[in-house]
């Protein structure tokens, strides 16, 4: 396996770990949102707003089927 592929499957469960511990944490739907939608933005200035936000509901509604 090259470097590059581990690289990025290191940064991909890093993401993954980040994501669903904001997913678990006591707040209101409305935050932890804006903290996805924030954090990706951080990670990813080009990433436009309603982008972001796609990609944050696409998450939430795959976390809630795996429910």
């Amino acid at each position: 396996m090259s470097t590059g592929k581990i690289l990025l499957a290191l940064a991909g469960g890093v993401a993954a770990g980040y994501i669903a511990g904001i997913l678990t944490a006591p707040k209101k739907g409305s935050e932890t949102r804006e903290e996805l939608v924030e954090a990706l933005r951080a990670k990813f200035p080009d990433l436009s707003l309603e982008k972001a936000k796609e990609m944050v509901s696409t998450i939430l509604k795959k976390k809630q089927s795996l429910a």
